[in-house]
């Protein structure tokens, strides 16, 4: 039985291979549909690095709820004056670092303990170019200066507006954790670069939108901007409360210029005990 001369021709066209045109068209649909998934799987790899670091700051502030337990109610300090006049920070107390799980002989003590960093901060990897008295001469292992991934927050006791750094440290500046009136809407840790923070220094226009993750601890003291907020996360930053609870917030709402120009000030969740705040804000110490 012969074939005809219309099967003939159909069974040579389905042998037929792909035209330029064709080629170039299944080219662009594979370019069109890789260009809409990888924002979308970059997305995802982000939040699973924010969520991430949402558990560290949870670990982070539900550890200083029990340090205030087993320190007659005072929360870890932000910074301890020690009886030989040395001071102690707080990424460096001792306790607090035990009550992490992290043990006391490894990688710098005023570094943010290795399993409680962002994983999205890239800077904390590279202290010869980033850190606090960096030397860059030196490999990243053996520098071992000031370079954190969560910032304490330092606003009651110097106030963006008011009183200078430098008298602030001169205390052991921790607080009463049953004196702080709403511990649900008063942060202690966030996402950072440097082992203090300042409410200011959140200003993204005048710190973040300009250097991003690429300025050091100098570059940003450099701006006048000593403790800034790290908006690493999706052009937002994570927050860990007092009490014990942590979220994310987009870059406009951690810092609202209305809230900072307005007089008076309202510094909302930069502020712990509204008490110390406005005692300190015109630098008095009474």
């Amino acid at each position: 039985m012969f074939d005809s001369p219309h099967s003939t021709h159909r069974s040579e066209r389905g042998r037929r291979g792909f035209t330029l045109i064709e080629l170039l068209v299944v080219i662009a649909i594979i370019a069109i549909l890789a260009s809409m998934l990888v924002p979308s799987l970059s997305r995802a790899r982000e939040a699973g690095r924010s969520s991430k670091c949402i558990n560290n700051l949870r670990q982070l502030a539900i550890a200083n709820t029990i340090y205030a337990t087993d320190f007659n109610d005072q929360t870890v300090p932000l910074i301890m004056q020690l009886a030989d006049g040395q001071a102690r920070l707080w990424m460096a107390n001792l306790y607090f670092r035990q009550l992490i799980g992290y043990g006391n002989s490894v990688n710098s003590v005023i570094q943010t303990p290795i399993p409680y960093r962002c994983p999205s901060d890239f800077q904390i990897f590279q202290p010869n170019r980033y850190s606090y008295a960096n030397d860059p001469n030196l490999p990243n292992e053996q520098n071992k200066s000031t370079l954190v991934s969560y910032s304490y927050n330092f606003e009651d006791w110097a106030p963006s507006d008011g009183r200078s750094w430098f008298e602030a440290v001169t205390e052991t500046s921790s607080h009463k954790f049953t004196q702080i009136p709403q511990p649900s809407r008063s942060m202690i840790f966030h996402d950072g670069q440097d082992w203090w923070s300042r409410w200011s220094s959140a200003d993204y226009t005048r710190a973040w939108d300009i250097l991003g993750t690429k300025g050091s601890v100098g570059d940003y003291q450099a701006l006048g901007m000593g403790g800034p907020t790290f908006y690493r996360h999706n052009e937002a930053a994570n927050f860990g409360f007092y009490d014990g609870h942590a979220e994310k917030i987009a870059k406009q709402k951690a810092f609202v210029h209305a809230h900072f120009n307005a007089s008076p000030k309202r510094p909302g969740m930069w502020v712990a005990n509204p008490a110390v705040w406005n005692r300190n804000r015109n630098g008095n110490q009474n």
